[in-house]
């Protein structure tokens, strides 16, 4: 019976102990939510406007990029057909400066 009780005791203590650390715990971790919380916020607030402003950035270029689409389309096909005609029109002369460029980028890049 005494060996009973003292299990008891024993017991109860751990129990008591456990219940103040989980209740500190408990603490400790709603404090450090409420200090990190500011931070968050700003974070969250300083990545929403880069975002608006890498938008407010691409937006404008897309858009003109879009508006000249059909104009640039029609200027590489124009520079292509142009490169076709000198290349047919002067087949020799086009491999000679193909062979010049060739040899000159070589020595540039070495």
């Amino acid at each position: 019976m005494a060996t009973n009780m003292s299990v008891n005791k024993a017991a109860s203590g751990a129990h008591g102990v456990i219940d103040r650390a989980a209740s500190a715990s408990t603490s400790a971790a709603d404090e450090a939510a409420r200090m990190v919380k500011p931070a968050i916020d700003r974070t969250t607030q300083v990545a929403h406007q880069a975002v608006d402003k890498a938008a407010g950035v691409a937006v404008p270029t897309v858009e003109w990029l879009s508006a000249r689409a059909d104009s640039l389309q029609i200027a590489g096909g124009k520079v292509a057909e142009g490169g076709r005609t000198a290349i047919r029109d002067r087949p020799w002369q086009a491999l000679g400066a193909a062979l010049a460029i060739g040899v000159l980028l070589g020595r540039i890049l070495r």
